[in-house]
């Protein structure tokens, strides 16, 4: 009986072992035929908007404008390769690889950095001071000659270019240095509607911070209070009344708004901590006044812009706001997140 049982039982494992092994070869046949099945598809997926966005961020990480440039280039010529029709592709694919083709196309019109700030940081009219225009162009060793336009009254008209120059491409930190200096100074007399440096000195605040050197952390959290921006700005304030900022009022405003832009630039934990802090402040304000102030709209920009560069990068953040108008909606969503409405109770 008992070895009747032990027969009975060493097939039935027997057939479990054959029927196991059978399963398994299917299901090993079935992954190949969709691998298979999925070809080129499955290809285009991986390569395109993660593979481009890193591109784009081993393009951001080297020093020298060429090098950025043809990362760039190899990029879109591999993206063309793939010939798939433009409505195939994403938002963030078709937005990505426009502005690559923005810079190439650039770069074919400038044979030089120095011919791109002669006729494009200086030139009149000149184009844009995009972001990834101005990264894709301009390197760190152009930075001395544009310390001294700066300090140029010949280029007055043009030192919001410059400065932004500066803040964009620079991580040294002479370079903030020169933008505090510029901030500070009183050159009231070219704040004219037309040509005025006004607009560039109150932003320096916030390309000082994406710079990054310590020293001006404590600098602006002290911007950002009204005491502060009243301070620092104390040698010009007073005639900031132009076209652009209509009051003394609204200059204080920007320059607290550049504080806290500087602030989430800087990508500093204590810096980050300390708009949080404001914004939570400020939210409770607006809540117990039952109204929104114009300080509420500066932070929850900033909160939003955090939350973006989180998931995106500093450098996708200010190639996207150089851009904008109108921000695309991968970024305005994260601001609305922050909106006085969408926390009010």
């Amino acid at each position: 009986m008992r070895s009747k049982n032990t027969k009975y039982w060493a097939g039935a494992l027997s057939l479990c072992a054959v029927g196991a092994f059978l399963m398994g070869f299917y299901l090993i046949a079935l992954v190949s035929k969709n691998n298979d099945s999925l070809g080129g598809a499955g290809e285009a997926k991986e390569a395109s908007v993660p593979e481009f966005a890193r591109k784009w961020l081993d393009a951001f990480a080297l020093s020298d404008p060429q090098g950025r440039r043809q990362i760039l280039a190899e990029a879109l010529e591999a993206d063309t390769r793939r010939q798939r029709p433009a409505d195939s592709l994403s938002e963030d694919e078709r937005y990505y690889r426009a502005r690559a083709l923005d810079l190439i196309t650039l770069a074919q019109d400038y044979s030089s950095s120095q011919d791109f700030i002669e006729r494009g940081v200086a030139g009149n009219p000149g184009p844009r001071m995009l972001y990834h225009w101005v990264i894709g162009m301009i390197g760190e060793e152009d930075m001395p000659q544009l310390y001294g336009m700066l300090n140029d009254e010949t280029y007055a008209a043009k030192w919001r270019n410059i400065s932004t120059v500066i803040g964009s491409v620079s991580h040294n930190p002479v370079s903030a240095d020169v933008l505090w200096d510029f901030f500070q100074r009183d050159d009231s007399e070219y704040f004219s509607a037309e040509r005025s440096s006004l607009l560039g000195k109150i932003y320096a605040l916030a390309w000082i911070g994406k710079i990054g050197s310590p020293q001006y952390d404590q600098v602006l959290q002290r911007a950002a209070t009204l005491e502060g921006a009243e301070e620092f700005a104390r040698n010009w304030v007073n005639q900031a009344e132009v076209e652009q900022v209509s009051s003394r009022d609204a200059a204080l405003r920007h320059i607290r708004s550049s504080a806290l832009k500087g602030l989430i630039y800087s990508q500093e934990p204590e810096n980050i901590r300390f708009v949080q802090q404001l914004y939570e402040q400020e939210l409770e304000n607006c809540n117990t006044n039952n109204t929104k102030t114009k300080f509420m709209s500066a932070l929850t920009d900033c909160m939003g812009y955090q939350d973006y560069i989180e998931e995106h990068g500093l450098d996708f953040l200010l190639m996207e706001i150089s851009v904008s108008p109108p921000l695309r909606e991968s970024l305005a969503s994260h601001i609305r997140k922050y909106s006085w409405k969408s926390r009010s109770f």
